[in-house]
């Protein structure tokens, strides 16, 4: 019988638990080694080197193809017609950015001009908006005036016409 509180205990019928990740071979090679290792591969010459991202022109690329035989004419054909297609290419994109950039400068002077048009409206508005507010300090400093008339000239006018001055003030 197994004790429960026992945890240091290995159970002999039971298979152990090998630990997560590929096992150890004992072999690993530190990075000096492999790199001393890939030196001699590279002078023994069993090394094949990686593509690089060089264009590799068309004549050569024809010319060392052995599935297709190729004549000289018609190599020269491929070629003639490669290089119509890199100039109609050309004149596309040519053309493209031609067309981009005069449509970003449209967009900029159109923005400029709206620019200009909201700053002459705010402009205006501001202006507007002062005029309107000494207009309106004009008027209460005329009806603070008319009402001090009014209540020390009262008693000499008719009730009718202190009765309309005073609507006008308020």
């Amino acid at each position: 019988m197994i004790d429960q509180a026992d945890t240091q205990t290995v159970d002999l019928f039971q298979p152990i638990k090998r630990g997560r990740g590929r096992p150890s071979t004992g072999k690993a090679m530190t990075p000096a080694e492999k790199q001393r290792a890939y030196r001699q591969r590279l002078k023994s010459g069993n090394v094949t080197k990686k593509a690089t991202t060089q264009e590799i022109s068309v004549v050569e690329s024809v010319i060392d193809c052995d599935l297709v035989p190729y004549d000289a004419a018609r190599i020269k054909a491929i070629l003639a017609e490669l290089e119509h297609a890199r100039a109609d290419a050309a004149k596309w994109r040519d053309l493209y950015y031609k067309t981009v950039t005069d449509h970003q400068n449209d967009v900029a002077a159109i923005l400029q001009e709206q620019g200009r048009k909201l700053s002459a409206q705010k402009a205006l508005t501001t202006k507007f908006q002062n005029e309107r507010n000494a207009q309106m300090d004009k008027n209460e400093r005329l009806c603070a005036a008319l009402a001090d008339v009014l209540d020390g000239y009262g008693a000499k006018l008719e009730s009718k016409d202190v009765a309309r001055y005073r609507s006008l003030i308020s």
